[in-house]
């Protein structure tokens, strides 16, 4: 079990940046992870809180059975899946930004049984391939075909007035586009 309440954490690792066993829970503090395989892995991994900056060569959140996100600031650029989950995702608070990956094979967003978000701001970049939007959702969400976008070319969504409702410029390309939040209106 990880528990981070507070504090400055900088990781750079030849695996994995943090990996907990049963439950990693992030409640605060600054935690980034300049260099891993998987930057955060655990068989429940808990985002409540604290400012987040995820580098990976494959996965950046890897739960082995359920991811949460219910607060925080979470910035995920990963080579693999962004957000992996083998159970469920919930999303219910928090700003969450990933970068995924720019081959088809990985999704910026994957899980096996189910997606759910009710709170919060997610955005997602990736490819096409294997690309998911959430399973259920109490608040605006859209998964869309962008075409093929360069590195640093800004995702903007705005309201029918013009003003921005979310905006997120990714590290890596992207064809995939993963957007959720609470004044996202159809």
């Amino acid at each position: 079990y990880i528990y981070i309440k507070d504090g400055n954490i900088i990781i750079t690792a030849g695996d994995d940046g943090i990996h907990g066993t049963t439950e990693t829970l992030i409640a605060g503090g600054s935690v980034t992870v300049n260099q891993s395989y998987e930057a955060l892995e655990s068989d429940i991994v808990n985002i409540a809180g604290g400012t987040l900056s995820l580098v990976a060569e494959d996965d950046g959140i890897n739960g082995k059975s359920q991811v949460k996100i219910s607060g925080g600031e979470t910035n995920i650029n990963a080579g693999g899946d962004g957000i992996d989950s083998n159970g469920t995702v919930n999303v219910s608070g928090g700003v969450t930004y990933v970068s995924g990956s720019t081959q088809d094979m990985n999704s910026a967003f994957d899980y096996d049984t189910s997606a759910t978000i009710t709170g919060g701001i997610f955005v997602a970049t990736g490819t096409t391939g294997m690309a998911e939007n959430f399973t259920s959702a109490t608040q605006g969400s859209i998964l869309v075909s962008v075409g093929n976008q360069s590195a640093g070319s800004t995702v903007t969504v705005t309201d029918s007035s013009g003003n921005v409702i979310v905006s997120y410029t990714p590290s890596k390309a992207y064809n995939s586009v993963l957007v959720s939040a609470s004044s996202l209106k159809k």
